[in-house]
């Protein structure tokens, strides 16, 4: 198939089958397929709606967005910014200098990553974990249950921290700007971690 600038390319395929897509110059947009996934785009965005038994997703310069994430699932933008509207299971999203945002679902493991953009987990914690949030200078907002129960392990360089949960966050060294906050709401719950080097580190509860 040769592709003129411009245009549009519509496939149809089984609702179960496995779709590997690799796009070089163009966005990549997938709709109510249940099968496996794997999708690949260097200057496009990736779209994906509907809940695949199996995701894995990437992009250079281009915006990862999906509506249903299924376990299991890898999600990379280089300088894109990666949303996922719910996410099940475990999850692992990360991107250089855009935003990571994990708005909803029920999670048992999470790790996301950003290097120069902001990060939000907004699910219900309910697996063994761990959690992990991790930027170097974007901030990092951690949402959860007012009833969670989880051990929680909060640290910047030099941003604060502002928890909704626990005791009053400390001075993570006595010469550094930076602060900690380590504190458990109850027995048996995940380790969550959150950090960021420059950027602010909030826990809030709904």
């Amino acid at each position: 198939i040769r592709e003129v600038e411009g245009s549009a390319l519509t496939v149809k395929v089984p609702a179960g089958c496995r779709l590997d897509v690799d796009a070089v110059a163009a966005s990549i947009e997938v709709s109510g397929l249940t099968g496996r996934l794997e999708l690949e785009s260097v200057s496009g965005d990736v779209t994906v709606r509907g809940r695949p038994a199996a995701l894995d997703a990437d992009t250079v310069s281009g915006d990862l967005e999906v509506e249903a994430a299924p376990t299991g699932c890898q999600l990379e933008s280089v300088s894109g910014d990666v949303t996922v509207s719910s996410a099940t299971g475990s999850i692992e999203a990360s991107s250089v200098s855009g935003d990571v945002v994990v708005a909803g679902g029920v999670l048992e493991r999470a790790e996301l990553q950003t290097t120069s953009g902001n990060l939000r987990l907004a699910a219900d914690l309910r697996g063994p974990g761990p959690f992990e949030l991790e930027s170097m200078s974007g901030a990092v907002v951690l949402e959860v249950p007012a009833a969670v129960v989880a051990s929680f392990e909060l640290e910047t360089f030099s941003g604060e921290i502002d928890s909704a949960l626990g005791p009053k966050p400390g001075r993570a060294s006595e010469h550094g700007p930076g602060q900690e906050l380590e504190f458990s709401t109850g027995s048996g719950g995940p380790r969550v971690s959150a950090s960021s080097f420059s950027g602010t580190v909030t826990l809030t509860t709904r």
